[in-house]
């Protein structure tokens, strides 16, 4: 399997997705001594087993910036993925955070993790295509705060100690409801290309993993990391 060549990608999001990479046993190329460190900064024992792999022709991964565009790239042959409603899972300061995607009006939200995992099985079988990344179903902007609200509800008791009866006996599950045509919903995404491409490299074709709940969790511990180490 190609090395891969993350270089190319904003340098968090790159230690972020060297970082699942080596939890894969996929190998990568010459690292930067800045991109090392960031690597080393949030999990040096994993960042240790890392040793640079040389290759002719890797697969060179390149973007993930403000536009959230990011290509892939194996010779001649480029996968462009234009990613949209990313939750920040993983990298502290990209896409975007629970307090403000909660002002939104709603969205087809994909926790992070789950568009790594995607980045990384396209890069087995890198073919040329223009693909949208997303998720699967849209989330209302009230929807959105019932979940934010409640897991802020349950951190801040936690970390008073003030755990009652009440915060846990709320929802297990998000009150989704059957929304009309009639609703405020953005255009469906077609996600019939990344699902093709993703079952071409193993079958499995595009099922994010992370639920809303995870992701904003995820998310509200990257934005206050002391309050949650508190809890």
């Amino acid at each position: 399997m190609r090395p891969l060549d993350i270089t190319g990608l904003a340098p968090s999001f790159a230690a972020s997705v060297g970082l699942v990479a080596l939890q894969r046993q996929r190998s990568l190329g010459v690292l930067p001594d800045t991109l090392f460190r960031l690597m080393m900064e949030r999990d040096a024992l994993l960042t240790s087993t890392y040793v640079p792999a040389s290759y002719a022709d890797p697969v060179l991964m390149s973007g993930a910036f403000a536009d959230g565009v990011i290509t892939l790239r194996v010779g001649l042959r480029c996968c462009v993925l234009r990613t949209r409603d990313v939750l920040r899972t993983v990298t502290p300061d990209l896409w975007v955070e629970p307090e403000t995607a909660v002002s939104l009006k709603g969205g087809y939200w994909v926790a992070e993790r789950d568009v790594i995992d995607a980045l990384l099985r396209l890069s087995v079988n890198v073919v040329d295509m223009d693909i949208e990344l997303c998720g699967r179903r849209w989330w209302p902007q009230h929807e959105f705060a019932e979940e934010l609200g409640l897991l802020n509800e349950r951190t801040v008791a936690g970390k008073d100690g003030t755990f009652t009866r009440a915060v846990l006996s709320r929802p297990q599950a998000p009150s989704i409801g059957v929304m009309s045509i009639g609703d405020d919903i953005q255009q469906e995404p077609e996600h019939g290309p990344l699902h093709r491409a993703l079952i071409a490299v193993d079958g499995e074709g595009w099922r994010p993993q992370v639920t809303l709940r995870e992701a904003i969790m995820h998310g509200l511990a990257l934005a206050h990391p002391r309050s949650c180490e508190q809890v």
